[in-house]
């Protein structure tokens, strides 16, 4: 069979909610047994003659064709990324050969592991917008037993990688040819193979080209809900409907939020709630800051920008779009605090998430960014800013927004 020349199996509404809201979905596919073992047994003698061949792997096994061009596979990236999308030129074979003395604490050292990836080329920004996407494929059985990748549901917008996220990874096991794409920001970790035979776990790596205009997957309603059976441990959705605005193509990216939220509550009440002890409690209070009453949106941002950069991770990943939801009212806010972290100097370790491997922007730059068309010209106005940091962060922000900015 030509794969390439079957028609795509786009995703459905409820695969892609989950996507958003875990940061990763398994995909099912058809391609013979043959195809996997054939694949497996080529990576056994590539590691038996010689070293890992890196980003050559493809053309040392090109049966890999047949997985990445399967219609359901093929129908993931159309549906994640556009039907423009680019295959990466960095590809790798993970392989584990099995443990001569395992580690006592299994958990643990799975979760000392835990990390995001850099990117290829080095020193890009992380991108909360589902920009890129990773492929995980195993050839052949990968029971916990075998060490699978594991992962953190719902890490996708983490600025880094919390002792409570290596608590929470969970293994990407399957049978033989099971494969999953995540964002790939998404927080994962090796695990520990305890078997008696070497395993192989493959990434591939997609881009999308152009913004999304309209959904590329089988969209039966472009509202968002939280899917039924969600994986990530917090209720991020005043970020998770952001992300589906903008992958649905819409000028207004908190349109959804926005339209469904409704909040008579008292802003005072609402910032008293939000505790470093009680995240499930501060993210519910988020979402009411998220649509406050005109008179009182003032207060709610001055709560919300406090949240930015240093909280909990769900926390202030919530608190960046909820300040986003919020709008114009909170963009002079935002533009001072970009002004003041680039004026803090290089030295006093304002860029402390600058490094050769990613960039952490601002959340501040993420919040005026998911506004849209409304924040433009102020951040125009940054990037004449003395201060190299500010004008980083505005460009970014600028290059987020994409055709509303031009």
């Amino acid at each position: 069979m030509t794969y390439s020349q079957t028609k795509p199996v786009l995703l459905n509404d409820d695969q892609m909610r989950n996507y958003i809201t875990d940061g990763y979905i398994k995909l099912d596919y058809s391609v013979p047994a043959e195809v996997h073992e054939a694949i497996a047994v080529k990576l056994d003698r590539m590691l038996e003659l010689g070293p890992n061949l890196g980003n050559n792997v493809l053309p040392h096994a090109p049966e890999f064709r047949h997985i990445l061009n399967a219609p359901e596979v093929r129908g993931a990236l159309v549906s994640l990324l556009g039907s423009d999308y680019i295959e990466h030129p960095h590809r790798y074979c993970h392989n584990m050969a099995p443990f001569d003395k395992p580690p006592e604490d299994i958990a643990a050292a799975v979760g000392q592991r835990s990390h995001q990836d850099s990117y290829t080329p080095m020193a890009r920004p992380r991108q909360h917008y589902p920009r890129y996407a990773r492929i995980i494929y195993y050839p052949r059985d990968t029971p916990v037993l075998h060490g699978p990748t594991h992962v953190t549901p719902g890490t996708q917008f983490n600025k880094r990688v919390t002792e409570e996220d290596r608590a929470m990874a969970m293994p990407m096991e399957g049978p033989a040819g099971s494969l999953w794409i995540t964002h790939f920001d998404v927080v994962h970790a090796a695990g520990v193979n305890l078997s008696d035979a070497t395993r192989h776990m493959i990434k591939f790596i997609y881009i999308r080209r152009t913004e999304p205009q309209a959904p590329s997957w089988n969209c039966d309603s472009e509202r968002w809900q939280n899917p039924a059976n969600v994986e990530a441990s917090y209720d991020n959705e005043v970020a998770w409907s952001h992300m589906w605005d903008w992958m649905c193509g819409k000028s207004d990216r908190c349109e959804s939020f926005r339209s469904a939220a409704a909040n008579d509550a008292d802003v005072s009440e609402l910032t008293a709630a939000l505790s470093d002890e009680d995240v499930h409690g501060s993210l519910a209070a988020i979402r009411q800051l998220a649509v406050p009453k005109p008179a009182a949106a003032g207060e709610a941002v001055s709560a919300l920008v406090e949240l930015l950069n240093k909280d909990h991770q769900a926390v202030r990943a919530a608190a960046t779009y909820a300040l986003a939801t919020i709008g114009e009212a909170a963009i002079d806010t935002l533009v001072t605090r970009v002004k003041e972290a680039g004026s803090a100097g290089w030295e006093d370790g304002a860029q402390a998430t600058w490094n050769e491997g990613t960039v952490h922007l601002l959340d501040e730059a993420h919040a005026l960014a998911g506004m849209g068309a409304p924040a433009v010209c102020a951040l125009i106005e940054l990037l004449d800013s003395t201060d190299e940091w500010t004008r980083i962060n505005a460009a970014f922000a600028l290059g987020e927004i994409e055709s509303a900015a031009a």
